[in-house]
């Protein structure tokens, strides 16, 4: 099989197009009908989600420098996360006035990993610490020569997340990176085995198998049920969505490729429209009602938004969005 660094992978695109549009459909529903359970089995069968996106990351792994990670991914991580950390923040305390203080909200920070109102920007950071230490011990094995292969990493990882789980560490991130690379180094160990016969047999046998009790992980707050479980099912959710779209290629439509192309740029802003809508209605409770406005706006947002990233390249303010050219 060609090696998965050499050229596009459609089906791949396709996933994470997927992926990125149940992200912000789960951010939604969080949102605005979080206490019905209409959305459940939608939202449950793709639970996998933020694992996936650690998953296909280490499927792209590549052996750099030290020095080339931590560039690269200050350019295409941290600085759209900075970026779109004080602008949905500055958002949140225009819509929301919240009665707050500033040791409450470096308080959260330091907790969470991003600024309120902007949640979902803890991913990147996390991801990036997850491909330093990912680098680092690639880096060491090197070095040292101490045969440390993505699944020992697998397993070390996972000692990590329980024994911080142990502690009672509060802040998330010190569950969600050990989580985080746990699934980023699956990810390189099953980039080209996943579309093995047998393992994608296993990965359906534990997927349904599980899919009725309530799996669930949830990342940002690095927390799985059932314990033993959990993890698997979500490997093999990974697994399989990616078989999915290469042996049924007519499911890989255009819409999905146009979400992947422009998933940093839909990360990066679904969730200010989300809080300003929120801080909307917070001052405005005659509106209709809660689920029916932000319906609209949101759908109002993806359209708009679509339409504008089709049209226009808005090349001077991509560096915003971590676009630079690709030098290998």
């Amino acid at each position: 099989m060609t090696a998965l660094t050499e050229k596009r992978q459609n089906h791949i695109d396709c996933a994470h197009g997927l992926m990125i549009l149940h992200m912000m459909f789960y951010h939604l529903c969080g949102s605005i009908i979080q206490d019905t359970p209409y959305y459940y089995p939608l939202l449950h069968t793709f639970a996998f989600f933020m694992a996936w996106f650690f998953f296909k990351s280490g499927m792209f792994y590549k052996d750099r420098k030290i020095k080339e990670v931590l560039l690269l991914g200050l350019k295409r991580l941290v600085i759209p996360a900075l970026i779109f950390s004080l602008i949905g923040f500055v958002c949140y305390l225009i819509a929301k006035r919240p009665e707050t203080t500033f040791s409450n909200e470096i308080d959260y920070l330091y907790v969470v990993g991003a600024f309120r109102g902007i949640g979902p920007m803890w991913f990147l950071t996390s991801l990036y610490l997850v491909q330093i230490v990912y680098s680092l011990i690639f880096l060491i094995n090197k070095t040292h020569k101490t045969h440390l292969n993505p699944a020992i990493i697998a397993v070390i990882s996972f000692a990590w997340l329980f024994f911080n789980k142990y502690l009672g560490l509060r802040p998330l991130w010190a569950y969600n990176i050990p989580l985080g690379l746990l699934f980023y180094s699956l990810g390189h160990l099953f980039k080209e085995l996943q579309y093995n016969r047998i393992v994608v047999i296993v990965c359906i046998v534990i997927y349904s198998g599980f899919y009725f009790i309530h799996t669930n992980i949830d990342f940002m707050f690095g927390r799985f049920k059932p314990f033993v479980i959990a993890i698997p099912w979500a490997l093999a959710g990974c697994i399989l969505i990616n078989v999915l779209f290469k042996f049924i290629p007519f499911i890989c439509v255009a819409p999905l490729r146009f979400f992947q192309k422009h998933a940093m740029e839909f990360l990066c802003t679904h969730m200010i429209i989300i809080t300003i809508a929120e801080g909307y209605l917070q001052h405005n409770e005659k509106l209709i009602s809660n689920v029916a406005f932000e319906l609209i706006v949101f759908t109002a947002y993806l359209v708009v938004f679509s339409l504008i990233l089709h049209f226009f390249k808005l090349q001077h303010i991509q560096w915003m969005f971590g676009r630079i050219r690709n030098k290998g």
